[in-house]
């Protein structure tokens, strides 16, 4: 199976409900139904998975009885190179499962941020609405300042009758003004009342409100509860399938040293031999055309970048005792015979090679960072803009991730032997509009 052929990712697969039952809008319901193609997805990828560790313990068990057993060299070969697709192949069906699990715990933050949205909302109301009501209740006293002190005019003029109030002013002018301060005191009187009974109303609609506002509130953040314990249930469960494919990646590690070392053992003139090298040059293909397809693909689907090295492409290993170990072009030997021509440079350090950082050549985003049993094992593929991209392989650790951008001289890995490696190296590959090229008509040894 090819790293680049991927499946399509399922949709979600979970329901996430919140009840509406305020007419303010704050709450809205989602849900998203698990198909019967999702089912089906699953159903087949726990079935795949336990064919593929039966077909795993089933190849152990005949490697056992094929490894010493000369005459049944080819055998042993084939059941070997079986062994490390069947791995890949659980590596292909677990990194799928990450991408769905990891699409379900992207769309449970989004439905928690949409949760953090309307606790805020209602946070922002009861906060309102407690403003509000300190401002009414002040309005309120300043009421009833206001009536007992009209109540106090009242009692001055308020009660006299026509008759009283002629009789008892000084003069006409003195019964005209004391009847207008009664008759406005009167008018007055109503608005304070009617001012008073409308705020008394308005404090109690909003208490009412705040009371469902809280119980609104306290449905929402149980339900954020709720999805953060799902979220924290998908990490764990991604934790733990990214566990099983480094147990895998490590078991084609051991088994690609395993072939290596075997291939030494081997006449060059034995069909295990070849068999054994067609495997190889076969995987270097597909390897090559796996890339390939991943920058047209990159090509088609970003606009140009302009990032740019500061002064041309640095060397990936910045050590004083760095050097060359193979070259660009043809070349044979022992464990070369498979690829006939190397499309780049392997890169040592004379006090030792692995564990060394392996520094970005220059500014650029990482396009690929992953592992293929194809070759070179732990592998990273940057894209620099105007074309260019380079690739480092056979690392023992990857310390970026897709899409992250780089800068020139970050350290992005560490040097191992992972893949089709003799001893730790670093396989740094320059590439042109999609053609390999010298790496050293780029970038010198320091």
């Amino acid at each position: 199976m090819r790293i680049i052929d991927r499946i399509k990712k399922p949709t979600l697969v979970f329901c996430l409900l919140v009840a509406l039952f305020l007419q303010t809008g704050l709450l809205q319901t989602f849900c998203v139904d698990l198909t019967d193609d999702e089912e089906d997805k699953i159903a087949q990828y726990r079935a795949r998975q336990e064919e593929l560790s039966e077909q795993i313990r089933e190849n152990k068990e005949k490697m056992s009885d094929l490894k010493d057993d000369i005459e049944r060299q080819e055998e042993y070969v084939r059941t070997l190179q079986a062994q490390i697709d069947s791995y890949q192949d659980q590596i292909n069906l677990l990194n799928n499962s990450i991408s769905l699990l990891e699409d379900q715990k992207a769309e449970i933050q989004v439905k928690i941020d949409e949760l953090d949205e309307q606790i805020a909302g209602i946070n922002e109301v009861i906060g309102q609405n407690r403003k509000r009501i300190v401002d009414l209740k002040m309005n309120v006293e300043d009421i009833k300042e206001d009536l007992r002190d009209h109540l106090c005019d009242v009692y001055v003029y308020g009660k006299a009758s026509e008759f009283e109030l002629l009789f008892n002013s000084k003069d006409f002018e003195s019964y005209l003004l004391t009847k207008e301060l009664s008759t406005n005191i009167a008018d007055t009187d109503q608005q304070i009342i009617e001012d008073l009974r409308a705020k008394m109303v308005e404090i109690d609609a909003i208490n009412a409100e705040q009371e469902e506002l809280i119980k609104q509130l306290q449905a929402v953040q149980e339900e954020h509860q709720a999805e953060i314990d799902a979220l924290d249930e998908k990490e764990q469960e991604i934790i733990s399938t990214r566990t099983e494919v480094k147990s895998a990646q490590d078991d084609i590690v051991a088994l690609e040293r395993e072939a290596t070392d075997y291939l030494e053992q081997l006449d060059e003139e034995s069909a295990a031999y070849q068999a054994m090298i067609s495997k190889m040059e076969a995987d270097s293909e597909e390897f090559d055309e796996m890339i390939d397809d991943i920058i047209r693909e990159a090509e088609k689907r970003n606009a140009p970048k302009t990032f740019k090295p500061s002064s041309g492409l640095i060397w990936p290993l910045q050590y004083s005792d760095a050097y060359i170990s193979s070259g660009y072009g043809y070349r044979t030997g022992l464990g070369t015979a498979y690829s006939n021509f190397h499309g780049g440079v392997d890169t040592c350090r004379r006090s030792g090679t692995y564990g060394a950082n392996i520094s970005a050549a220059a500014n650029g985003v990482v396009l690929t960072a992953a592992y293929n049993s194809s070759g070179y094992g732990y592998y990273i593929l940057l894209d620099h803009g105007n074309g260019m991209y380079t690739l480092y392989g056979h690392n023992s650790q990857l310390l970026v991730s897709v899409g992250e951008t780089v800068t020139q001289g970050q350290v992005i890995a560490k040097a191992g032997a992972t893949g089709y490696a003799y001893g730790a190296h670093c396989h740094f590959e320059v590439r042109i509009n999609g053609a390999k090229v010298d790496p050293t008509d780029y970038a010198s040894l320091p």
